[in-house]
């Protein structure tokens, strides 16, 4: 017994240090930032593309070396055809000279350094705004995944609300059903209104349990959404705000999607001069210095060693072919697109910016009609209540009145909770 008692503990304890709560939204998203990979692998390709500009500084001299090393058995040598008077046989005839060793043995070593290598200079360039894109495509992802998580959140803020007031209208569905229970015995009722009580009281329930299986979809999508495990258990407290209505944020453009677009279209721009400067020669200092060894007998080292060896420069003008105009012109198409990615991202912003200031008043109106309609089905339902306890007012009725109070609440709850994530969003909105 005392080991099932500690392993009970045990178990207890893991499943609550499992459990992660969040009192705000902003709790979750500090959480979120730190286990989400997407914004881990925007990390990742900030730190590429730092690399990366270090790879082109390195591009401009774009040392190239080579040590290489031989060894070589001529199993036939080459023969040459000389003229035999040169060895004092007849003018007219030739004759068969085998040339080299049977043995080689060379070492050499090459040096080449860019001294002009104009599209060098462009790879610098284009670096630095490859990390600026990084950066700002870092930006665009967490605010995207900001978005998202406030929509699962208040989702989930509503959904719990939700069945905080069904729990409430269960409660009044099993006292309705009670009375009329108490008048069929009394003879003032029904079989068919007890029926009805309790088809009232059961729907509320169903509705209550379909709730809670939305409500872990949420969740679930919350996991997927922030990258959390499976087994991890989340739990939002925060309840929604009834006795404080906020007020609508105002609205900032967001230039966030513009500035990205147009450091892509400077990008676009480089890389276009980048390739038209591919057209032009490069320069470089070259270096060669050889070793070699010549012997008949099967000897890798052995002999005397002939070195040679060479300095200059270099130019290397190459010829255009297929593969880089193809490259010229899609250069030049893609800055034209990303112009018009540019124009589109302006008009984008200045709408989006309207859709938020629309979306919150329009949340605020509903609110405004909800909580009026809301007064009015509770009104309602108070005076048939009191009317069917008197027996003037027949039950049906009396449950359409409950029908009509619990759906005006559920919309009261989704216009309360619709203002909230109409102001998040303006919140991140105007944060990044």
């Amino acid at each position: 017994m005392k080991y099932l008692f500690i392993t009970f503990l045990f178990i207890t304890s893991f499943s609550i240090s499992a459990q992660k709560a969040f009192k705000n939204f902003e709790a979750l998203m500090a959480y979120a930032e730190k286990q989400s990979f997407a914004l881990q692998t925007n990390d990742i390709k900030i730190q590429q593309a730092k690399q990366g500009k270090l790879a082109a500084l390195l591009s401009v001299p774009d040392v190239n070396g080579s040590i290489a090393g031989s060894f070589t058995n001529n199993t036939k040598l080459p023969v040459s055809i000389l003229p035999a008077q040169a060895f004092g046989g007849q003018p007219g005839e030739t004759r068969e000279l085998t040339v080299g060793t049977k043995y080689q043995t060379g070492f050499t070593q090459n040096l080449d350094i860019k001294l002009v290598n104009l599209e060098g200079y462009k790879n610098i360039q284009l670096s630095k705004i490859n990390i600026q894109i990084s950066e700002s495509d870092a930006l665009l992802n967490k605010k995207i995944l900001n978005e998202n998580i406030a929509t699962i959140y208040y989702n989930i803020l509503q959904l719990q609300e939700q069945i905080l007031s069904t729990d409430q209208n269960i409660d009044i569905a099993d006292t309705l059903l009670q009375i009329t229970q108490n008048k069929y015995n009394e003879g003032l009722a029904k079989q068919q209104d007890i029926n009805d009580a309790k088809v009232s009281l059961l729907n509320l329930e169903e509705n209550k349990r379909q709730i809670e299986y939305s409500l872990q979809d949420q969740y679930l999508a919350l996991k997927i959404a922030c990258d959390i495990p499976e087994k991890t258990q989340i739990l939002i407290e925060e309840k929604v705000n009834k006795d404080q209505l906020l007020e609508a944020l105002s609205t900032n453009q967001n230039l966030l999607n513009i500035n990205n677009a147009v450091l892509k279209q400077q990008y676009a721009a480089l890389n276009l001069k980048k390739i038209n400067l591919s057209f032009y020669p490069t320069l470089s200092f070259v270096a060669n210095n050889g070793n070699n060894t010549y012997n008949q007998n099967f000897t890798i080292l052995g002999g005397n060693w002939i070195n040679s060896n060479y300095l200059g420069l270099r130019l290397n003008w190459n010829i255009p072919n297929a593969n880089l105009i193809t490259n010229k012109n899609n250069a030049k198409y893609n800055l034209i697109l990303a112009q018009k990615a540019t124009e589109q991202a302006e008009i984008k912003a200045k709408n989006e910016q309207a859709q938020l200031d629309n979306e919150i008043a329009k949340t605020f109106s509903q609110y405004k009609h909800q909580k009026e309609v809301v007064q009015i089905q509770n009104d309602n339902y108070i005076k048939n209540l009191s009317l069917f306890k008197e027996g003037i007012l027949s039950l049906d009725k009396l449950l359409t009145s409950f029908s009509n109070k619990v759906n005006a609440e559920y919309n009261l709850i989704n216009s309360q909770v619709n203002i909230e994530l109409a102001n998040k969003k303006i919140e991140i909105n105007n944060k990044f």
